[in-house]
């Protein structure tokens, strides 16, 4: 009696625990599925080049090639379209791109910045300011093929294609606060109070050495003459006259 009591409990038991057992739900499968996926791939890394300024040589300008995290002490960077040649990234990626500028002359910073907005045209780069000096604060205006002027925003995408002149000028100076200029006097007034580069010039240069030689015309042979090399027209000798 006892052993049927407890086979009756145990039977009970299984009973309720298959009762109780529910199929697995689709999101139940989801979620398994979800944990034995592959793990995403880790993003692709960009080169970039950023723009570093240093206290020792007199206020250096570097510039730092890399595709790791951007420098805290970053002013600027541009990622490059073209080529970058594998020199560029001897020396950790850094080099020098001028001293002095961290003195009284302020058209040494000026140069300092307008230098590294060249390499970025020389690559056909996307180039964002990030931050300024304290000391010496920037502003970047751009002219371009309409003779549109605007002031370029930091932290946001600056794209070369169509600029014909971009200057870098003191943050508060307000020379260059109009709707239109001819490019003559922009470039004057951006010379005058900091320091500009002529994009466009920069860009043809840049083209006209990338595209490739035109080959050299060969002379067409004359209408009826064999291409093959023509015997030389014999010419008489001169007469002299009788005496």
């Amino acid at each position: 009696m006892v052993l049927a009591d407890l086979f009756g409990d145990n039977l009970f038991c299984m009973c309720s625990g298959l009762r109780k057992a529910k199929p697995p739900t689709s999101t139940t499968r989801a979620k398994a599925d979800a944990g034995s996926a592959a793990p995403e791939p880790a993003p692709a890394k960009v080169l970039q080049c950023s723009l570093l300024f240093s206290s020792t040589n007199g206020g250096c300008f570097m510039l730092q090639w890399s595709d790791g995290p951007l420098p805290d002490d970053a002013l600027a960077t541009f990622v490059p379209t073209k080529p970058v040649p594998p020199y560029k990234l001897k020396n950790e990626g850094r080099s020098e791109l001028i001293r002095d500028a961290g003195g009284p002359n302020a058209r040494k910073f000026y140069e300092g910045w307008i230098a590294y907005i060249r390499t970025a045209v020389s690559f056909d780069g996307k180039l964002q300011l990030i931050k300024n000096m304290d000391f010496r604060p920037v502003a970047l205006y751009c002219l371009d093929d309409t003779n549109s002027v605007r002031k370029h925003p930091f932290d946001a995408v600056l794209e070369f294609s169509g600029l014909l002149v971009v200057a870098i000028v003191p943050a508060l100076s307000r020379d260059l606060d109009v709707i239109k200029m001819e490019p003559s006097l922009f470039t004057g007034a951006g010379e005058r109070i900091g320091c500009t580069c002529e994009v466009g010039a920069e860009m043809s240069k840049r083209r006209s050495s990338a595209a490739p030689a035109s080959p050299p015309k060969l002379p067409t042979p004359k209408e009826g003459a064999s291409p093959e090399k023509e015997a030389p027209t014999p010419v008489a000798p001169p007469t002299t006259g009788g005496s």
